[in-house]
């Protein structure tokens, strides 16, 4: 009990519940390692818990990386026995690690895993603390990162279907050290923290022991660095914010003539932001000029690429156009039945349904079975519902402006080898369902 008080009293305390206080939610998942930062974070949050009644559950995230891994997991799931905290544990594959950072490798498999476990509006915690912030800006300074790399952490953004918050992210890793200490909790070791091959532990071991020998404040001042550099990052996406809305289409296509008369610095900022929305590691100052140099301003008859390592850049009529990297590899030639009133996972990665209803355009109820597939001859004649002529299919997907690299995935609607509508674009005029019959809608999502 005396335990339980003092650390009630105690200032990181204090400090950490304010951030729970100015962030609530009421479920919560923490990623914990056993290291001192998440067991002290564990410990902090079992304490608060008393006071805010919210749910709590630990993960613990095996990687498979050390032969200690086992021991650790049971001494996590020990603690939280003992704290009669919900636990889980994850075992992760990194797969083939050649050319690739292994840092990087075990930190998407650990966000992959938190997600699994993470409620609906739930919130994902995490404990780096204000010296991980200082590695964070270091590490980008040495990139040459602007201002949204050196901004390093946020204390709390978006994740999946709920929210990330750091709580520990002003807290100094010493003053957690010295609380560990006084409360005579228990932590393991990584005996990967020793080992300086890796960027994080060699400016952990090296460089930032250097720098508080010099300047014993260099790790706050780093830190109060990286937190104005966010606020300036996220004062230029305010302002930004309505010039991208005008260059960008329902489809997120980037309007290039919307921008040409810009100057360099705001249009490689636009592109910069365009890519960040959607989800996607924004590339180098030098790169995003090859976009613009290199794709937007390519001649009129290229189909330009530029490849990154998750996605591409393309143009198409003037708008450019974010990829994946690899599309859904399927057969092509595949056919498969539609079930009516139902949804239909196809091959393309994309889900199909035809529900019922007696309004809007629709096809008519048909008498034979329909089936999907992706294989049609461009010259091809259909007639769009609504129109007298025909054209070829080659020429009608032109009319649509669907971009190259996305016409062979389109699924075809077909009744036997008569087409009755292509994909969401239109119905074939003689299967539009006439204004007092029951048809079906045709609904395509990705």
């Amino acid at each position: 009990m005396a335990q339980g008080l003092s650390l009630l009293s105690h200032s990181l305390y204090q400090q950490v519940a304010q951030q729970f206080t100015a962030f609530p939610n009421s479920q919560r998942v923490l990623g914990l390692s056993g290291g001192l930062d998440s067991v002290a974070l564990l410990r902090l949050l079992h304490q608060l818990r008393e006071v805010e009644h919210f749910e709590l559950k630990a993960i613990y995230v095996h990687h498979g990386l050390s032969q200690y891994a086992d021991d650790w997991l049971i001494f996590c799931q020990q603690l939280c026995q003992h704290l009669h905290i919900d636990f889980v544990s994850e075992r992760v594959n990194l797969g083939d690690v050649k050319g690739e950072s292994i840092e990087a490798l075990a930190r998407n498999a650990r966000y992959q895993a938190f997600a699994k476990h993470l409620p609906v509006g739930g919130q994902l915690l995490t404990a780096q603390h204000q010296n991980d912030q200082v590695e964070s800006f270091l590490l980008a300074a040495k990139r040459g990162s602007g201002v949204k790399g050196l901004s390093g952490m946020p204390m709390i953004k978006a994740f999946q279907h709920g929210t990330h918050l750091r709580p520990l992210l002003n807290v100094p890793r010493d003053a957690l050290a010295a609380l560990a200490e006084q409360m005579n909790w228990t932590w393991i070791e990584d005996d990967s923290n020793s080992n300086s091959q890796f960027d994080r532990n060699f400016l952990r071991l090296n460089v930032v022991p250097a720098l508080v020998e010099r300047w014993p404040s260099a790790v706050s001042a780093i830190s109060r660095s990286a937190r104005l550099c966010g606020e300036q990052q996220a004062l230029l996406e305010e302002l930004l914010t309505d010039d991208l809305k005008q260059c960008l289409r329902a489809d997120l296509a980037f309007n290039i003539a919307g921008v040409t008369a810009f100057s360099e610095q705001r249009r490689l900022a636009l592109l910069r932001l365009w890519i960040a929305k959607q989800h996607q590691y924004a590339p180098s100052e030098v790169r995003l000029k090859e976009i613009w140099h290199n794709v937007a301003l390519a001649r009129a008859d290229a189909q330009p690429m530029l490849c990154f390592k998750h996605y591409q850049i393309r143009r198409f009529l003037g708008h450019l156009y974010l990829t994946p990297g690899q599309g859904t590899e399927f057969d092509q030639t595949s056919t498969a039945p539609l079930l009516l009133d139902q949804v239909n996972t196809l091959p393309c990665g994309k889900t199909l349904t035809l529900s019922a209803a007696n309004e809007g355009a629709r096809i008519t109820m048909p008498n034979t079975e329909l089936t999907v597939g992706y294989q049609l001859a461009g010259s091809t004649k259909l007639t769009p519902a609504g129109r007298h002529g025909s054209r070829s299919y080659k020429k009608l997907l032109q009319e649509y402006q669907v971009p190259p690299w996305l016409r062979d995935s389109i699924p075809i609607i077909f009744a036997g080898k008569e087409v009755v509508a292509v994909g969401d674009l239109f119905i074939c005029q003689q299967w539009l369902a006439q204004e007092d019959e029951m048809g079906y809608l045709v609904g395509l999502f990705a």
